[in-house]
Order: structure tokens, then sequence, then C-alpha cells
């Protein structure tokens, strides 16, 4: 897995460039979410449980350094979701959780 912290600092600083750079980091975060699910649940097998830990820990190291730059509180916002969807199955979670970084992505 590549350091994601690059997409934060490609910006000029400037309000609009910070909201851009926020928004690209999660649809990042979403892109990699999309190719493990092609690659795994549309071929009838769920994703692997360590690789679906190591996906959510890149989503909410981008969502604590987003959380940190625009002084909203997605990070926690996730966490708590997170803990909602436990329950599911691996394939499940993934699904809910890229319709959730969609959703903070629109809302950034």
């Amino acid at each position: 897995m590549y350091n994601n912290s690059s997409r934060f600092y490609n910006d000029c600083g400037c309000p609009c460039c910070r909201k851009d750079a926020n928004f690209n980091a999660i649809m990042g975060v979403i892109n990699s979410g999309m190719d493990i699910l092609r690659r795994t649940c549309h071929h009838r097998m769920p994703p692997d449980f360590h690789v679906l830990q190591s996906w959510q820990s890149d989503a909410q190291y981008t969502l604590r350094m987003i959380s940190s730059d625009c002084n909203r509180d997605v990070y926690l916002e996730y966490l708590r979701f997170l803990t909602s969807i436990a329950y599911l199955s691996p394939c499940e979670q993934l699904n809910h959780s890229i319709d959730k970084l969609l959703n903070i992505a629109h809302r950034i």
C-alpha cells in the first residue's frame, strides 16, 4: 500500500484547493475500495478480512487528516458508522463503507 499522505500536500493552501485535495483524497480511498469489490465480491468471493482492515485503516487515516484540516468531525462520524455495520459480511461492510465515504465526500 502506498503512503496516501502525499494527497494532502498538492495544494496551495487556499480553502478551494484544500477542499479539492480533501475530496480527491476520499475519492482515492473509494477507488481502491471499488478495486477490491471488483476483484472479490463480483467473483462471489468475500474480500479477505485483512484486506478489508487495511482498506478501512486507509480510509480512517484519510478522514483523520481531513478532520484536522477542516475542523469537521468526519473521522468520529465514520468510526461510529463502522461500529454500526460490524455485524455485516465483509462484502456488505465494504459496500456500505464506500457509500458512506461518497456521502462524506459530497459534504466536504
